[in-house]
């Protein structure tokens, strides 16, 4: 596992600070990102960012990830895609009646 720093977010919740952390999906292998937040020093689950879709890994490249962006994560995809930490590479799959976008991790997990 890899912690990001991405730094402080204002949300409709207020501000928090936010860290990714990378990992891999047993199926597929494709990466996974998870985020904790913090306002008061203690890092707790926030949200996971990435969807595992084995059955797509095969389009992505080093550092890519589906992007999980509705429901609860749709303010905050918006949010994070003005970080430079990752970056919209502009691809994405259908996947049942959601259109998922392919991010870049611009932050080497090596």
């Amino acid at each position: 596992m890899v912690y990001i720093n991405i730094g402080t977010l204002v949300t409709t919740y207020g501000p928090c600070d936010l860290r990714a952390i990378t990992d891999t999906y047993s199926k597929g292998n494709a990466l996974s990102v998870r985020l904790e937040g913090t306002d008061d020093g203690y890092w707790c689950p926030y949200a996971t960012l990435s969807v595992n879709l084995p059955e797509h890994a095969h389009m992505l490249e080093e550092d890519e990830f589906f992007v999980k962006l509705w429901s609860e994560n749709s303010e905050l995809v918006e949010l994070l895609d003005i970080t430079d930490v990752f970056t919209d590479t502009g691809k994405s799959v259908l996947h049942g009646f959601e259109d998922v976008p392919v991010w870049k991790l611009n932050v080497s997990t090596d």
